[in-house]
């Protein structure tokens, strides 16, 4: 290396090109391996873009800005380093549980993100000459760490007394109740009841997704092989050659030994025993259906004839105390007139 350069630059640049040379085999695996890798592929070209803007060019001096970057860099390789875990057994599943956990949240946070932004706005307007609120951009991170029960709402109460704003109609008070029960309270409490509300469903999932993965990378593996290879590996079950190395003796043994051998053909009468079972299957469930079909009918009609009853009987109850009454009226009259 040239004096000057630093050795960790050069260092990043190879890594980089070996990550790149790595990432190149991917476009020529085949469709399935492809796909399959294509989120980590896309996570490792941003890893590789931000490894360049590090180490290029190799002279220029260390600054504020690439230590940023080197810390983006950091932690992209961490992440890429749990992702690749996913597969180990054992700490693989825990770690396809926490990517679920993630999923789901990331489902939830569209609605996060508008309570997020409106309590962001309205901070940064009325208290804009907090630093802590001073800024769009200063005011979500601040809010964003207020979610986690850290409102630091001594200081602000401070700086509102010593500015004498903690007078008349306290709008600055009315935000932060309305924050903590909104997001402290009732966001926060939604969020865990995603995440861990059904724990053993999630470990479900995260198992099949892990099997399913396992799947996918030993198949698109096995498409990615040259031909020959596949030649090679592939072990059919029964492979039928002719004999062209035995002598003539031993032709006439093997054939004398398998004479009376004959393949098994299938029998037509149990395939279409076979058949009529999947007809009587069939039949046997339309049945079903028909008489759950008819049991409904029948508590329907049970219903109506009920009700049909019991207007009847109330009608013929009127007209039997209508009977009762015009006698005992014809009866009282006959008396009074006697």
């Amino acid at each position: 290396a040239k004096p000057g350069v630093p050795i960790r630059n050069i260092f990043v640049f190879v890594t980089v090109m070996v990550i790149l040379s790595t990432l190149s085999y991917y476009f020529f695996a085949g469709r399935r391996i492809f796909l399959y890798f294509i989120k980590q592929t896309l996570f490792e070209v941003l890893i590789s873009i931000l490894g360049l803007l590090y180490a290029l060019p190799f002279d220029k001096p260390i600054n504020y800005g690439s230590i940023r970057i080197g810390t983006l860099l950091v932690l992209c390789l961490f992440v890429n380093i749990i992702y690749i875990l996913r597969n180990v057994p054992g700490v693989g599943l825990y770690i396809s549980m926490f990517i679920a956990t993630m999923m789901t949240i990331l489902k939830a946070s569209v609605v996060f993100v508008l309570f997020l932004v409106a309590f962001a706005v309205a901070f940064s307007m009325i208290l804009s000459d907090m630093t802590i609120f001073r800024g769009f951009d200063i005011a979500i991170v601040t809010v964003l760490t207020m979610m986690t029960g850290e409102i630091n709402y001594a200081d602000t109460f401070s700086h509102l007394s010593s500015t004498g704003r903690l007078t008349g109609f306290k709008v600055e008070l009315l935000l932060f109740g309305i924050m903590v029960i909104v997001v402290n309270i009732a966001f926060a409490n939604l969020l865990i009841g995603l995440a861990v509300g059904d724990i053993n469903e999630v470990k479900e999932t995260a198992s099949l997704n892990q099997a399913k993965n396992h799947f996918q990378l030993i198949i698109g593996s096995y498409e990615s092989y040259p031909m020959f290879i596949k030649k090679i590996i592939h072990s059919p079950g029964l492979t039928i050659r002719k004999d062209k190395h035995s002598s003539y003796s031993q032709k006439q043994i093997w054939h004398n030994l398998t004479a009376k051998l004959k393949f098994i053909q299938e029998d037509k009468n149990e395939a279409d025993q076979e058949t009529n079972l999947k007809d009587l299957k069939t039949l046997v469930l339309r049945q079903q259906t028909e008489i759950s079909r008819l049991k409904e009918l029948i508590e329907d009609a049970k219903s109506d004839i009920n009700f049909h009853g019991n207007i009847n009987r109330t009608e013929t109850k009127k007209l039997i105390d209508q009977v009762l009454q015009a006698i005992k009226a014809d009866g009282s009259e006959k008396y009074s007139i006697g």
